[in-house]
């Protein structure tokens, strides 16, 4: 994925959230966008979606399938009475080996097949829900705050199964507020601040901010809000 020259406001004269924004993102990279809350973290996300439209620049979508695993608050209808087991079905793209349960294996959710979704703990359905996005046989996997407010043996196994994809070729962009995880799941980072972005290989962002915990990542953006790619 390739993004040139980008600019984002949601109308002409509100705050520009993103300015002139360059990125390339290549097959097998492993990014995690870092940033507080509001600092259009999800904006960008969603215009890699193409969800929205940029007002300025470009995306070019080099690879071809993507998965996308939204924020909790996105998510449709949990209450709409479908089995494990069909939301996989339904959404598995034609030329992926394997069943449902191929997948929800992979999330430690196959003997859940039969279950209604929307009875499904937070972490449960998580879980699922990457089992969904995967078993499209994506090339490029999207997640938004994946492993916010779910249990930690859920977490465990997202971290897991994330990794594992990443060293097998997936390429992978997650919007996380766990810095620790990008440090040791990421090839690089993308922080975001007040429309100001950078990008980091997970040894610069060692050698640069030498931390791994958010508060201490928050105050380095502070000191160094004035720089961008």
């Amino acid at each position: 994925m390739e993004i040139r020259n980008l600019e984002f406001n949601y109308e002409p004269g509100s705050p520009v959230l993103i300015h002139d924004l360059n990125l390339t993102i290549a097959p097998g990279v492993f990014l995690t966008v870092l940033g507080e809350n509001g600092s259009a973290k999800s904006t960008l996300i969603k215009l890699m979606l193409g969800l929205l439209k940029p007002v300025k620049g470009e995306i070019r979508r080099t690879l071809s399938k993507i998965g996308y695993v939204p924020q909790k608050k996105d998510k449709f209808n949990m209450r709409f009475p479908i089995t494990v087991r069909e939301m996989l079905a339904i959404h598995m793209a034609r030329g992926c080996q394997g069943s449902p349960e191929t997948y929800l294996a992979m999330v430690e959710m196959e003997d859940q097949a039969e279950a209604l979704f929307g009875e499904l703990s937070g972490g449960q359905q998580q879980r699922v829900l990457i089992a969904r996005a995967i078993s499209a046989c994506p090339d490029l996997l999207i997640l938004d705050e994946p492993l916010t407010g779910i249990d930690s043996h859920s977490r465990e196994v997202i971290r897991h199964l994330l990794l594992k994809l990443n060293q097998e070729g997936l390429t992978i962009v997650s919007i996380e507020h766990d810095v620790a995880f990008a440090l040791h799941h990421s090839t690089h980072i993308l922080t975001m601040k007040e429309n100001q972005v950078r990008w980091f290989t997970v040894e610069e962002y060692k050698n640069q901010i030498g931390h791994d915990d958010r508060d201490n990542f928050l105050h380095h953006l502070e000191e160094h809000s004035h720089a961008a790619i």
